[in-house]
C-alpha cells in the first residue's frame, strides 16, 4: 500500500465519514504532496464550476427535431422490412413443409387426380354461380337489377372513401406525434 493511500482517494471524495475526514486533515498537515494535490483539485473543481455550458448554434433544436423525425421514419421502415422478411421466411418455411409432407404422402398420379378434381369443382362452382345469376336476372325486373347494382357500386365506393379517410387520419396523427417529440 502506498503511504499516501487512502488519503489521495479521499481528497476527491466529498462524502467522507467524520473519522475519515479527521484522518485526512491530520495527514494533510504532515504531507506536502497531498496538500498540493488537494489544492490542485480545488482549483480544477472551481474552474469547472465557473465555466458555463456552451450554447448551441442557432437552429439546433429545429435541426435536431427534423433529424429525429427522419431517424424515426427510417427506423420504422427498417422495422417494417424486418417484419416482412420474418413473415416471408416463416410462410416460406411452412409452405415448404406442407409441400414436403404432401409430396411424400401422395404419388404423382394422385397429385394429377387431385388437381383435376379441384379444377372440376372450381368450374362447377363458377357454372353454378353463373346459373344462379342468370336465373336471378330472368326472374327479377330490370329496375331491381339497376337498384342492386347501384347499391353494390355505392357500397364499394363508400368503402374506398372510408379507407382513404382512415389512411389520411392515420398519417396525419403520425406526423403530429413525430412533431411533438
Amino acid at each position: 500500500m502506498k503511504p499516501h493511500q487512502p488519503f489521495e482517494t479521499w481528497i476527491f471524495d466529498e462524502h467522507l465519514s467524520p473519522e475519515e475526514q479527521q484522518r485526512l486533515t491530520e495527514h494533510l498537515r504532515q504531507c506536502e504532496s497531498c496538500r498540493a494535490l488537494q489544492q490542485k483539485w480545488f482549483e480544477a473543481r472551481g474552474a469547472l464550476q465557473e465555466k458555463s455550458m456552451a450554447a448551441p448554434r442557432a437552429g439546433f433544436v429545429q435541426r435536431w427535431k427534423s433529424s429525429l423525425v427522419e431517424r424515426k421514419e427510417r427506423e420504422q421502415r427498417k422495422q417494417a422490412w424486418r417484419v416482412f422478411w420474418i413473415f416471408s421466411g416463416v410462410a416460406s418455411g411452412v409452405l415448404v413443409g406442407v409441400l414436403v409432407f404432401f409430396l411424400t404422402r401422395f404419388s404423382m398420379a394422385e397429385w394429377l387426380k387431385l388437381s383435376v378434381e379441384v379444377i372440376h369443382q372450381f368450374l362447377g362452382l363458377t357454372s353454378s354461380l353463373g346459373g344462379i345469376l342468370s336465373a336471378w336476372m330472368q326472374l327479377t325486373p330490370i329496375p331491381l337489377h339497376l337498384f342492386v347494382s347501384l347499391l353494390f357500386l355505392l357500397s364499394l365506393l363508400g368503402l374506398i372513401v372510408l379507407w382513404f379517410v382512415v389512411l389520411s387520419r392515420t398519417f396525419r396523427k403520425g406526423e403530429e406525434r413525430s412533431y411533438e417529440h
